[in-house]
């Protein structure tokens, strides 16, 4: 009960901080998919009700429905709803047509306008406005589904919650003046390295088992494999980055440099998890990490350390599957054994 009405309070708080951008507003429409937490949500919406006299009305869709009642909506420009929860998996769809924006794209507006004006935000195609209210319910959103996965797993300490709180405040001072981590080409790619792969593993552990330190010291020195793929995202930024002093590796370091720093990171630090996989006896989860590792220095022979301006999507593409199955493997392997007994 305790831990119910501390994590209550911060969702509270992050409720009320929302009525600000919607105080001219006297009801909103939220639609979301028909399950357990909309009902818990409905709940925990009375408070932002009683602080603001805000009336909240809902829609909430059967699952099977909902995805396509959702971008239906959105792609034609529907006024059903105020706001609508999506689910991970429609992301990139709602993305493609600026349904979705990053918290680093509003503070990024800038360098995007040099680098890439056709974005959301630099294209006018979305308003300062519109982007604080993506912000603030698509955080008030995660910070509900991070309370009630810690109901679920009746943890009497709201780790979930606050490892969704800390990930967040990682994504704003990414960003955000006045640290702006991506200003320093090794701390920000770090942080998004960290942010891919640490607090994801992290989270998992901490709901299915039992998050250990030396599990977080290992998730860390994997995540420096995530610095090299955050590389990969700033050789398309050079001439923003380069314009507004902003020390990314391929301005400190030069494109081709940068690239076998990129490739260098990602290779070495997984084929260290190679090594960490043998000595904890796991060694089937070592030889697949050996040959998940194998196509992806395949791929930066052909792309990205030939041509990382040209090919770098294609890398992506092409690679990535490889390292995310890999972190998998080595998950699974690391969660089953003795380092989380």
């Amino acid at each position: 009960m305790k831990m119910l009405k501390h994590i209550t309070a911060i969702l509270a708080l992050s409720l009320i901080t929302f009525s600000t951008l919607s105080a001219s507003e006297r009801s909103i429409t939220l639609g979301w998919a028909a399950w357990d937490p909309a009902n818990a949500l409905v709940e925990l919406s009375k408070d932002f009700t009683k602080e603001t006299g805000i009336e909240m009305k809902y829609e909430f869709v059967p699952w099977p429905n909902f995805a396509d009642r959702m971008l239906n909506e959105l792609n034609s420009g529907g006024k059903t709803f105020d706001v609508l929860i999506g689910d991970s998996q429609w992301i990139g769809a709602g993305a493609v047509y600026g349904h979705y924006v990053k918290l680093n794209d509003f503070f990024d507006k800038e360098i995007d306008a040099i680098n890439e004006p056709n974005r959301p935000i630099p294209s006018g195609k979305i308003s300062i406005k519109d982007v604080k209210i993506q912000i603030w319910v698509l955080l008030i959103a995660g910070l509900i589904v991070a309370f009630l996965l810690d109901l679920y797993a009746k943890h009497s300490f709201p780790s979930v919650l606050l490892l969704a709180l800390g990930g967040s405040f990682v994504s704003y001072i990414y960003s955000a003046p006045p640290l702006k981590l991506k200003q320093n080409g090794w701390l920000g790619n770090y942080a998004l390295g960290a942010s891919y792969i640490a607090l994801p593993w992290w989270a998992g552990q901490a709901l299915f088992g039992k998050l250990t330190i030396v599990t977080a010291i290992l998730t860390l020195a994997y995540s420096l494999s995530g610095l090299g793929i955050a590389v990969i995202n700033d050789f398309k930024s050079v001439e923003g980055d380069s314009k507004l002093g902003l020390n990314s590796l391929p301005v400190v370091f030069g494109i081709k440099n940068a690239s076998r720093i990129s490739a260098g990171l990602i290779d070495i630090f997984q084929l260290a998890m190679v090594v960490v996989l043998v000595i904890i006896g796991q060694h089937l989860a070592s030889v697949i990490l050996v040959l998940l590792v194998i196509p992806q220095i395949t791929f930066q022979d052909m792309w990205l350390l030939r041509d990382p301006l040209k090919f770098d999507v294609k890398y992506q593409a092409s690679a990535q599957p490889f390292l995310i199955t890999g972190m998998l493997v080595t998950a699974l392997a690391i969660g089953h054994s003795f380092l989380v007994a």
